[in-house]
């Protein structure tokens, strides 16, 4: 029996790949200081419900490095873990804008989804070897330039390597 996964026909038995963990450096290139009306803004990575890593919009940089604990369905990657957002076929990360009011709780206003879907089992299994790496370059500003919020996906707004 054949499976359709993304316009391809993969023939049974179906890869598979032992549960390994994965970090993806994350880097956010030009950051807007400030998004209107919100004033001086702030940017982290959502680990479950809550968002950490926070770091000012101010810097113009920031890097992240979750980590995902990844195993194999379908001949797919299946990334798991408190950072792995969204239905087994549609996995993403997100990033969260927000501002920090006097009180300096992380108040979000929006945020960018980082899409991994795209992502094959081969380049996985690469990048989850020792000595592999796997980065995702992201321009952070709109055209606008205001905070980006939406979705990255591969070639679009999101340039992958490793």
């Amino acid at each position: 029996m054949r499976k359709k996964h993304r316009n391809a026909e993969i023939e049974p038995p179906y890869p598979t790949m032992p549960e390994r963990e994965l970090t993806i450096e994350v880097l956010c290139e030009r950051l807007p200081s400030q998004c209107l009306p919100h004033g001086p803004i702030f940017l982290g990575i959502q680990k479950g419900r809550d968002v950490a890593d926070v770091v000012p919009a101010s810097q113009g940089r920031a890097v992240f490095h979750p980590t995902f604990r990844v195993t194999a369905v379908d001949g797919q990657p299946n990334f798991l873990g408190p950072y792995a957002q969204g239905k087994r076929e549609e996995r993403f990360f997100y990033l969260s804008w927000g501002t920090k009011p006097d009180d300096g709780q992380f108040e979000m206003f929006r945020r960018l989804k980082v899409h991994l879907s795209h992502l094959s089992l081969a380049r996985v299994r690469k990048a989850a070897k020792p000595g592999g790496s796997l980065r995702v370059t992201l321009d952070m500003t709109d055209t606008c330039g205001g905070a980006l919020c939406g979705s990255a996906r591969e070639g679009e707004r999101a340039q992958w390597h490793g």
